[in-house]
């Protein structure tokens, strides 16, 4: 039997707390690491909901939390990508605004230059996902 979606999202969510700790023992290969299993993760949950919109805000709530951590990984396009899809379902205003203010973000990020190597080694970071 596969996994379910709550088992989905509490795998990612422990392998994401795996990564913060490998990040405040400066371990950031394994950072690294444990974030990209996040975000599969993650992922693979949000787009078992893809078409399915009458599942907010959980729906929106799994491609927000699938952006953020792409962000946190540098990956801008697959960001972008899955924070437009939570906001083509029918997303709670709380979920919404934050989906808009990454999508907000991205494009300046992009401009500036700003991202340079900083998920590679966190300590750099200068910015945050909303």
């Amino acid at each position: 039997m596969g996994m379910t979606l709550r088992d989905l999202h509490n795998k990612a969510m422990e392998q994401y707390d795996a990564g913060l700790v490998a990040r405040m023992n400066q371990d950031y290969a394994l950072w690294r690491k444990r974030l990209r299993e996040a975000y599969a993760l993650e992922g693979k949950a949000a787009t078992r909901l893809l078409h399915n919109h009458d599942c907010e805000p959980t729906r929106s709530t799994l491609y927000l939390g699938a952006a953020r951590i792409a962000l946190q990984l540098g990956m801008l396009d697959r960001a972008e990508s899955a924070a437009s899809q939570g906001l083509a379902g029918k997303p709670s205003e709380y979920n919404a605004r934050a989906l808009r203010a990454l999508l907000d973000l991205i494009p300046a990020l992009r401009k500036s230059g700003r991202l340079g190597d900083w998920h590679k080694d966190p300590s750099r970071a200068s910015i945050t996902a909303p």
